[in-house]
C-alpha cells in the first residue's frame, strides 16, 4: 500500500470541513424553500412555481456572493506563494499548504459547482489568484494551483485540461508559475506541469503532457507525452 502524499493528506485532513460547507449550503436552500412554500401553500399551483424558482435563483446567488467574498478575504489574508525547490517540512511548504487548503474547500464544496455552472467559473479563478482577463476556460478543466498561474488574453483552455503548479516527489515539493500567452489555444485533455511558459499564439496539440519548466516559443505547435515542437505555424 503506497504512502500518501502530503497534499493527498491535507485533503482527508480537511475532509471534515469540505462536508460541513456542504451540509450549511444544502440545509440554507431547503430552509429558504420550506419557509417560502409555508408562505405560498395557498395559493395556486403556478405562483407556487414561479415563486419556488427564484427563490431558489436568488439564494444561489446570495450564496455565490457570500462564497466570492469569504475567497476573497481568505486570500487576502495569507502571504503570497513562494516558488522554488523546498523540504516538505519547511515554512514554505506550511504557506503553500495553507494557501492550497483555501482553494481545495472551495473546490470540493457546492459552491464550486454553483460557479462552474452559473456562468461564474472565470470569476472564481480570479479570485483565487490566476493572473489574466479575457480568456476562455471549459467547466470541465481545472487549474490545481490558481494563485500560480498567468493566462494570456482570449488564450483557451481544452475540456479535461488541468495546470498543475506543483510536484511533489520523495519529501521534496517543487514549485514554480505557469505562463501562458496570449492566443494560446490548449487541447482537450492536456496537461500542463509547473514551470511552463507557453508563447503568444501558440498551440498544444490535445492530449499533450507538457514538462516542468519547458519553454515554448511563440507560434509552435506541440503536442504528444511527453510534448515536442512538432512545427512553427
Amino acid at each position: 500500500m503506497r504512502n500518501k502524499n502530503p497534499i493527498e493528506n491535507l485533503l482527508l485532513i480537511s475532509k471534515p470541513i469540505f462536508v460541513f460547507v456542504n451540509i450549511l449550503i444544502v440545509g440554507s436552500i431547503l430552509f429558504t424553500l420550506v419557509y417560502i412554500y409555508n408562505l405560498i401553500k395557498g395559493y395556486n399551483l403556478l405562483i407556487q412555481f414561479l415563486f419556488f424558482g427564484s427563490t431558489l435563483y436568488i439564494t444561489i446567488f446570495i450564496l455565490i456572493a457570500e462564497a466570492a467574498i469569504l475567497a476573497f478575504i481568505s486570500r487576502k489574508m495569507l502571504p503570497p506563494v513562494k516558488e522554488g525547490k523546498f523540504s516538505i517540512k519547511s515554512k514554505e511548504f506550511r504557506n503553500y499548504s495553507l494557501n492550497f487548503s483555501v482553494h481545495a474547500i472551495f473546490y470540493c464544496s457546492l459552491f464550486f459547482y454553483f460557479f462552474k455552472f452559473f456562468g461564474f467559473y472565470r470569476l472564481y479563478y480570479r479570485i483565487m489568484g490566476v493572473k489574466g482577463k479575457k480568456y476562455l476556460i471549459s467547466v470541465w478543466s481545472d487549474i490545481m494551483d490558481p494563485y500560480l498561474v498567468e493566462i494570456g488574453e482570449n488564450s483557451s483552455l481544452g475540456a479535461y485540461s488541468l495546470l498543475v503548479s506543483h510536484i511533489i516527489t520523495g519529501d521534496k515539493i517543487f514549485i514554480k508559475k505557469i505562463k501562458i500567452g496570449k492566443n494560446v489555444t490548449i487541447g482537450l485533455n492536456s496537461t500542463i506541469l509547473p514551470g511552463v511558459e507557453i508563447g503568444d499564439n501558440s498551440v498544444i496539440g490535445a492530449g499533450s503532457l507538457v514538462l516542468p519548466n519547458t519553454k515554448i516559443g511563440k507560434n509552435e505547435f506541440w503536442a504528444g507525452v511527453p510534448a515536442k515542437r512538432v512545427k512553427n505555424l
